[in-house]
């Protein structure tokens, strides 16, 4: 999907965004491992939910090859940490081709897709039609607060409560 947003904005800012989250959890734990190697970043919070053990491409890539080398860098850096990871794959970086081929290299490469994220952006936006309900926002500060927010978390993601809890433990960094 962040391929189709191409010819409408750039899609640079929204990736960058998503590595840069993943970047900052990664940095704040003990556990963690952030790293650029070869044409991919890796943010890794060494956390049992392997979605947030994640690689992740960095520059464009030149072609099927080039494509495969860069999921072996990262197949190997988590093998030798012996975790579990995903590789968050923004096809914008890929051309067209190897858009349409992308879900077979990595499969051949061992991987599987397990979902597929649109991006979100807007420029602008429009003056609502209608009068809005108003939303509070709290900041997690407390344990209750946190539990509700990885409860949240758990629900949407359909993963156990403990993986959310693991990621988002004041105390695991």
């Amino acid at each position: 999907m962040w391929g189709a947003l191409l010819s409408v904005m750039d899609f640079h800012p929204v990736e960058e965004n998503l590595r840069q989250s993943f970047r900052i959890l990664a940095s704040a734990r003990q556990r963690g491992d952030v790293c650029e190697v070869g044409g991919i970043s890796i943010a890794s919070l060494g956390a049992t939910f392997q979605m947030f053990n994640a690689a992740f491409l960095n520059s464009y890539v030149e072609g099927e090859a080039d494509l495969e080398r860069r999921i072996a860098i990262a197949k190997v850096h988590f093998a030798q940490r012996k975790m579990e990871w995903a590789f968050w794959l923004c096809d914008s970086f890929l051309d067209r081709r190897l858009q349409r081929r992308a879900e077979r290299v990595f499969s051949r490469m061992g991987l599987t897709l397990s979902s597929e994220l649109p991006a979100m952006a807007a420029e602008s936006l429009v003056t609502p039609w209608r009068r809005l309900p108003k939303i509070e926002v709290r900041p997690v500060r407390d344990a209750a607060s946190r539990r509700a927010f990885c409860e949240i978390g758990a629900v949407c993601f359909h993963v156990p409560l403990t993986w959310f809890e693991e990621v988002f433990d004041e105390n695991m960094s």
